[in-house]
């Protein structure tokens, strides 16, 4: 209620400036939040979808390393010169020098090696000595026995190739193998062969990937060990299954982490030390280990931020040039009220009904002015009418415009009025003069204070009758010799000479 007061007081040009800037503000924002969502939603989308190729561009170059150097061991093991020394050869320890065939492989070996330097050794190991042979000798003691290592056994039960990260068994260093099973012609099982990547050599190929400006690329193993990241401390020093959630540098990032070892694919929204990030997951097949590629939510935030920062500008900007634009119109509109409002108010104070007033326009605001200048006219007649009624001419005509026009209709009835009093005045007054005292006005047919008129004029000729007929009754009396008659009644003034 105390709004709607306050709103009444506003002039008009404020009330249209308020009330088209409130419905314009209410639909810009409506406008800003539906596009500002749709944005969001459009770069949420997009970038996902970046994401997702890059997490699969990366998969699968990831795979074509792989199979590059599974390639590589492969054709290197499966040589008819290294299977026939398979098949031959009886010694574990084989001395350099001693046969020629051992020191080709090696120098074969060390070839591969020297000419890719992400392959740490070629490898060969044989069924038949249970021993292991690569490019350099392996100093091993005489319990070593290669076809009971984990490995060997794995590789030996996958009947392909196959790859494994597992330290080696001399220098201790962790290594991402690919096994090769050698099998000769009539599918017997030579042993294994294949290339062993230094675990440097492979980080620093995932560390030539790029995933976004904050993008950080993570292998995972089965058990949730760190394999690769960008932070080299971590490797093989943390698993993600030790960190647990706190609410504070971790958030969500547990159940990532279980769907993470779990081999699944998929991207998901969680804190991680103490940033929120993106994380999209997938495996890579030929390794079987899984890729963690992750970027910051403020990075996927950043366009978005920028684009609301721009349409917040262009939104304050458009909304002052309609401001302006509203102000203009409002003030275009309400300067020719205002102006008819401040002449009408100061001709009807003076009681001044001579509008002096010229509007131009062809609008409702000209018809509005139109309409008063009209009313206005209207009232100068009936002022024109009314001032020959106060000069005591009764023959004007009075223009009654409708039945709802009550000024002309009351002078219209106030005219009536005043010509009955007059016309039963002029009645009594020539009753009087022709001495016919005893004719009387009818006071009933007169309303307020002409009947108190008309009242009036009738005792005025009942108090001149009285003396008079009494007077006149006297001289009759004295006519007929009659001088003792005598005027009784109590009269005033000159009636009271009378009795005299």
């Amino acid at each position: 209620m105390l709004e709607a007061a306050v709103f009444k007081k506003i002039k008009i040009r404020n009330k249209i400036l308020i009330s088209t800037l409130s419905i314009n503000l209410l639909i810009f924002i409506l406008i800003f939040l539906v596009y500002n969502n749709f944005s969001k939603d459009v770069i949420e989308s997009n970038t996902a979808e970046k994401a997702a190729g890059k997490l699969n561009e990366t998969i699968q170059t990831l795979e074509k390393f792989a199979k590059e150097k599974e390639r590589i061991g492969w054709t290197a093991c499966n040589s008819p010169f290294i299977k026939d020394w398979l098949r031959s050869n009886s010694v574990r320890y084989v001395e350099k020098g001693k046969d020629p065939v051992y020191d080709k492989i090696q120098k074969y070996f060390g070839e591969i090696v020297k000419n890719d330097g992400q392959i740490k050794s070629v490898f060969i190991s044989s069924e038949k000595t249970d021993m292991y042979y690569s490019q350099d000798p392996y100093p091993a003691d005489e319990s070593y026995r290669v076809t009971q290592r984990p490995w060997y056994l794995k590789a030996k039960a996958a009947g392909g190739p196959s790859w494994d990260i597992s330290p080696d068994f001399i220098t201790k260093l962790i290594a991402l193998n690919s096994r090769i099973p050698i099998y000769d012609n009539d599918g017997s099982l030579l042993g294994i062969g294949g290339t062993d990547l230094s675990m440097k050599g492979f980080t620093d190929f995932i560390a030539t990937l790029k995933f976004f400006e904050t993008g950080r690329i993570q292998l995972v193993d089965k058990d949730g060990s760190l394999l690769f990241d960008p932070d080299s401390t971590k490797i093989l020093k943390v698993k993600l299954t030790d960190i647990k959630d706190d609410g504070d540098n971790f958030e969500d990032y547990e159940k990532v982490v279980k769907e993470i070892v779990a081999g699944k694919e998929g991207n998901a929204v969680a804190t991680v030390n103490g940033e929120k990030r993106i994380l999209y997951y997938g495996r890579v097949p030929s390794i079987d280990l899984m890729l963690v590629m992750s970027v910051a939510q403020s990075e996927v935030d950043a366009p978005l931020s920028a684009l609301t920062t721009r349409s917040t500008i262009i939104f304050i900007l458009s909304l002052l040039v309609i401001a302006a634009a509203i102000f203009l119109i409002a003030r275009a509109i309400a300067k020719p009220i205002l102006m008819l409002t401040e002449e009408i108010k100061e001709r009807t104070r003076k009681g001044d009904l001579n509008l002096n007033f010229s509007m131009e326009t062809q609008d409702e605001i000209g018809e509005l002015a139109d309409a008063f200048y009209v009313m206005m006219e209207g009232l100068k007649r009936k002022a024109e009418v009314a001032k020959d009624i106060a000069q005591g001419n009764l023959d004007v005509n009075i223009e009654i415009i409708s039945e709802f026009d009550q000024l002309g209709i009351a002078m219209q009835t106030m005219k009536d009025k005043i010509s009955a009093l007059v016309h039963d005045i002029h009645d009594l007054s020539e009753s009087a003069t022709e001495g016919k005292l005893g004719i009387r006005a009818d006071a009933s047919k007169h309303e307020g204070d002409y009947r108190k008129i008309v009242e009036g004029i009738n005792r005025t000729l009942n108090s001149l009758i009285g003396p008079v007929n009494e007077a006149s009754k006297t001289l009759e009396k004295l006519a007929s010799r009659d001088l003792t008659v005598r005027m009784h009644g109590e009269y005033k003034g000159d009636h009271a000479n009378l009795k005299k």
